[in-house]
């Protein structure tokens, strides 16, 4: 990485801060940072609000950097004068700075739009990535098009969500071409269903030229980066350390690159690991940040709608308890479906996951006694060796309900498992059962093809349109049945006379005459067995023509 790569990435880092303000300026397009802060500072006095960190942070940026503040703001995703800046699907604005460079940066998640991320774990795309993308499309119309032939360059980032939206507008933008870089700073990758379609939409070559484009930049222990199949390459990664400590400080953009705990602000820039040489290191990743990688794995290997039920279900889980400001006005976003087997989901594959990545991983195990220290450490700070003391009979006594919660985990997930094995069997008892179908219905379409063809032959052969719905569709005719039977009759009719002047005989020969005469009796002894030719003659071209007005009865209706 270059120092001007490095001094680009610092710049976004700070503008990324931006979105997170809940900018209620009207008409600030077109004006310098230092405008928007002192607008926005006398706001903030105004109410009596509390200045927020992202605020405190660009306010500490431009005094230690003056220059910083001649960045200008071209562009916002929502210009809605009527609208709460929150309202806007995705907050997305797009900078300018002093070297005519063009800086577009995506907000992470918003309130009530949580679920999207476990959308993303499984969708091709979702409403999100897609809303992103015609953002950029917009701009570019607007600006871009010809920022390449003034020796600008143009650049996409984002924090979070808006780093994994970054990431996608690289790739999928009708306007992807006029992107020089993307910086995604702690972006989450994405489903294996949308990396088979960026590689399948546009190509091996064009998709690896885009990755080259992208650089990842995460806090040490970050822990979204790692979710999902991450699709920038490790060479183009990088971790920066963050001050504070717990989930909060370990993801927030602020705490990357100068906030302390008390919410004091200063600015150097992130903190790049460098070598002795001067150049930039990628960086050591934190044991929370690697087991996220560990849990992202196992849960990615989950059935895809047993995955998409455990995200989704998280995701509003998060949405709802931990970032919902007034839950009974919160609406989670539309075009998500959450149903109650999702929670099913997470509650039968996601927990028993999550339990045995903790308990059977090294990643896991390391997270828990890091976690256990911490405990010990607070308890010994505040209470001293009785704290301690009373810390450890707590874990005695809590490690046979940990122990047997862990266990009805590891039940639950192989009575998933088996669940899922027996849904799998039925689904291929009903895959083959509609494969029987198909064939019975194909060869019905075969058979009504081919008498259709004798039909259309039999009528055209017929020699009077009046004939033609009466030509036999079988080869054998009843009526020529019938002329056999009656045939057969009429020679038993005749060998009837005959054997009874066969008869008379007897009757006036001798006893030399009679074996001559009992020679001449056997044919005309066969007359019963005519009659029975006959019989059966006659009811075979009844059936015969019976079974071909069925058959014809069933061509035409499926003509």
């Amino acid at each position: 990485m270059t120092d001007r790569i490095a001094q680009q990435i610092d710049l976004a880092a700070l503008l990324n801060t931006f979105v997170y303000l809940d900018n209620d300026v009207v008409g600030i397009e077109g004006g310098t940072l230092r405008e928007i802060l002192q607008i926005m500072g006398m706001n903030m006095d105004a109410r009596g609000d509390e200045a927020k960190p992202e605020y405190l942070q660009l306010k500490a940026a431009l005094q230690a950097c003056p220059e910083l503040g001649d960045v200008v703001l071209v562009d916002r995703s929502s210009t809605n004068e009527t609208a709460a800046w929150t309202d806007d699907l995705i907050q997305a604005v797009t900078f300018r700075d002093a070297e005519g460079n063009y800086y577009v940066a995506y907000r992470g998640t918003g309130e009530g739009r949580w679920a999207d991320n476990g959308d993303g774990m499984t969708a091709e795309s979702t409403q999100m990535q897609r809303a992103a993308a015609s953002y950029f499309d917009s701009v570019a119309e607007k600006y871009l098009t010809d920022a390449h032939a003034r020796g600008a360059e143009v650049i996409v980032t984002g924090h979070s969500k808006g780093g994994n939206e970054s990431q996608y507008v690289t790739v999928a933008a009708d306007y992807e071409y006029l992107i020089d870089r993307c910086y995604s700073f702690d972006g989450q990758g994405f489903s294996e269903k949308a990396v088979a379609s960026f590689r399948a939409r546009y190509g091996e070559e064009y998709y690896e030229r885009q990755l080259d484009k992208m650089y990842a930049v995460c806090g040490e222990n970050d822990f979204v980066h790692g979710l999902g199949h991450v699709i920038i390459p490790p060479s183009r990664t990088y971790y920066v350390p963050t001050t504070g400590s717990g989930m909060t400080a370990w993801h927030h953009i602020c705490n990357m690159i100068g906030v302390t705990a008390a919410g004091a602000a200063s600015y150097a820039g992130l903190g790049w690991e460098r070598a002795q040489d001067g150049g930039y290191l990628h960086g050591t990743q934190g044991s929370v940040g690697e087991l996220t990688k560990v849990l992202s794995a196992e849960m990615m290997a989950m059935d895809e709608e047993d995955l998409h039920g455990t995200a989704v279900a998280l995701m509003w889980g998060i949405d709802y308890f931990c970032m919902a400001e007034n839950r009974e006005e919160w609406e989670m976003l539309g075009d998500v479906d959450l149903k109650a087997s999702d929670f099913v989901d997470l509650i039968a594959h996601g927990a028993p996951a999550v339990a045995e990545v903790l308990t059977e991983t090294p990643e896991g195990r390391k997270v828990l006694r890091q976690l256990a220290g911490a405990v010990f450490g607070k308890a010994y700070d505040t209470f001293g060796c009785f704290g301690v003391a009373g810390v450890a009979a707590l874990f005695v006594l809590l490690a046979g309900p940990v122990k047997k919660l862990l266990g009805l985990m590891g039940k639950l997930k192989k009575a998933a498992q088996i669940g899922d094995r027996v849904f799998d069997l039925l689904e291929e008892a009903k895959r083959w059962a509609g494969k029987a179908r198909e064939a019975v219905a194909s060869i019905q379409r075969v058979a009504a093809e081919r008498l259709g063809r004798r039909l259309t032959a039999a009528r055209e052969a017929s020699p009077g349109a009046g004939q033609a719905d009466d030509a036999p569709l079988l080869s054998a005719d009843p009526e020529r049945l019938r002329e056999f039977a009656a045939r057969t009759v009429r020679c038993k009719s005749r060998l009837g006379g005959i054997d009874e002047r066969v008869g008379r005989l007897y009757r006036r020969t001798g006893l030399l005459g009679l074996l001559g005469l009992m020679n001449t009796a056997v044919l005309p002894g066969a007359e019963w067995r005519l009659g029975q030719c006959g019989t059966w003659l006659y009811a075979a071209a009844d059936r015969l023509e019976r079974a071909e007005g069925r058959i014809r009865k069933e061509v035409c209706s499926l003509l």
